[in-house]
Parts: structure tokens; sequence; C-alpha cells
């Protein structure tokens, strides 16, 4: 951490503290400041110390924080949002290049979703999503990241996992949704999904082209049946990356 009194005696200019500081009360407890030091001169310009100024911008800290999750989050679920989780896909095709790691994207779609909206509301569709993505959350594992994409779309990026570990945590995924028993009004509505996989490795990789991948993939799943997961496999001849 800077040392504003040293700088400013030393300089004879003011001096900052750096922005990210927090001061430490006796209760414990936490508060962002914004600190400087300015040299106090005698008449002769000799120098003979320094007053120091503390401002609490906890508040305003907070609400960039704020800001700054609310950017990145999707409002309804908390989940990550698609701009996010494009970041992370960008992240995870750049390490599978550098580094020689596989990874997995998985993209989910609901099922069924659309009637419940239409039945009960928005407001119990609402209530329906944050028990999905909570579903898909307990679901994954630790180092999964998971995001809300669109309206009834999630994805996962599976990280350091090949294609048979990707299907099954897919398919404990979507198998985890279709356990949701979600009343409203003393109605029962239940649910299903299904899943695309694709794998990224073996060179750096757009995330829109692999939300593409695995979306057709997805698409295949749901052409087989309700609960299914299915894997992207590559167009003879077309490349990949």
């Amino acid at each position: 951490m800077s040392d504003p009194v040293g700088e400013a005696l030393d300089t004879g200019e003011v001096a900052y503290l750096e922005d990210d500081a927090v001061l430490v009360a006796r209760d414990g407890s936490r508060r962002d400041i914004r600190s400087s030091a300015a040299p106090l001169h005698l008449p002769g310009r000799e120098r003979i110390g320094s007053v120091l100024v503390f401002q609490d911008i906890s508040s305003s800290r907070q609400l960039q924080r704020q800001l700054a999750h609310s950017a990145s989050h999707d409002a309804l679920t908390e989940l990550p949002n698609r701009v996010a989780f494009e970041r992370a896909l960008v992240a995870a095709s750049e390490q599978a290049e550098r580094e020689r790691r596989t990874h997995a994207l998985c993209f989910i779609d609901l099922d069924r979703f659309k009637a419940v909206n239409d039945s009960a509301g928005h407001a119990a569709g609402d209530m329906l999503l944050r028990r999905v993505a909570d579903a898909i959350g307990k679901a994954s594992r630790r180092q999964d990241f998971a995001a809300r994409i669109g309206g009834d779309e999630f994805a996962v990026l599976l990280a350091d996992c090949d294609e048979a570990g990707a299907v099954r945590v897919a398919q404990k995924i979507v198998d985890a949704i279709a356990a949701i028993r979600f009343t409203w009004d003393g109605q029962l509505h239940e649910i299903g999904a299904s899943a695309g996989v694709t794998v990224i490795a073996d060179g750096r990789r757009e995330p829109l082209e692999l939300m593409s991948e695995a979306d057709a993939a997805c698409y295949v799943a749901k052409g087989r049946g309700r609960g299914q997961v299915a894997l992207y496999a590559p167009t003879p001849g077309r490349s990949t990356g």
C-alpha cells in the first residue's frame, strides 16, 4: 500500500492513497475510503509535517460494485449473463490452445416452459426459472461456470472435462431439471430440458462458433425426445478451428 504521508513529505506535493483502500475500525467494521496527504510548511517553506484527510466513499463504492454486478449478471436468476459467459468462453478457448487442456460447453434449453408462462403467468415463470438456475448450480461441479443466456436457455462451461465427462454432467443437469416439482396456485407444473455438448480443445475457437455447435447438438437432443443429451458431431469435411 502507498504511503501518502511519506510521499507528501518527500515531494512537498499533495499525495493520494490508492483507490481500493479500506479502513478497518476498532470494532472490526470496514469502510471504503479515499485519502490524501498534504505537506505543512512554515512561512519559510520548511516542511514541518503533513495533514491526512480521509473521505468515506463506501456508498459510492457499493453503487459501483452493484452496477458492475448488474452488467455481468442476470437480474432474475443472479447467474452470470450471456456477456459474462462469452468472456469465459474466450478465456477457456485460449487456455485450451495455450495449455492443451480440454473443456466443454453445455447448452440447455427448457422443454414445456412456455406452457407454464402461458397458463400460470410470468410471475410463475420467473419463479420457475429461479428454481431451474438453482438446480443447474447444484448439479454442476464446483469448477463449472453456469449462466443464463436467454429467456429459457442456460449454458454451463465445464472446466477440464472430456466428452464422456461432459455428457455425464449434462445428463445430471437435465435430470435435476426434470426432477423439479413446481406448484403454482395449487397446480403442479412439470418441465424438462434438452442439452447439447461441444468440446473446447485443439486450438482457439470463437464463442459464436462454440455456442452454435452446442445449440445444434441441443436441437438433435430435442429431436430424440425429452430429457436427452447430444454431443456435437462435426459435418464431414467441416473445419472446427
